[in-house]
């Protein structure tokens, strides 16, 4: 671990140990989508009528959107893994090299 810093300025922590980010790939643009129908959605779903569910309209969106929220991250955490086995699976591939046997 390293800090740095100055007596006046921010410290700064690096831990060399840490795992490095994952990339931003591009489905991980589907995270904007709850939030922009939740916090987007609010003035046009702002009435207490039709009740749906017997919830008032506002409650029922705000309410909807949460849990299409846990479905979109299930979605984005799934294509990941599969992204992530592919990889590894190419990985594997390349180590073996032309003879099919593990390289050192």
């Amino acid at each position: 671990m390293h800090v740095s810093g100055s007596d006046d300025g921010p410290v700064t922590v690096i831990d060399e140990n840490a795992a490095p980010a994952a990339p931003l790939r591009l489905h991980h643009i589907l995270a904007v989508v709850p939030t922009v129908g939740l916090l987007g959605g609010i003035p046009f779903a702002n009435r207490v009528e039709p009740y749906v569910l017997g919830l008032p309209f506002l409650l029922f969106w705000v309410v909807m959107w949460v849990v299409t929220t846990s479905a979109v991250m299930a979605i984005i955490a799934t294509i990941d893994s599969r992204i992530e086995d592919a990889e590894a699976t190419r990985e594997a591939k390349a180590s073996r090299g032309t003879t099919g046997r593990p390289t050192a």
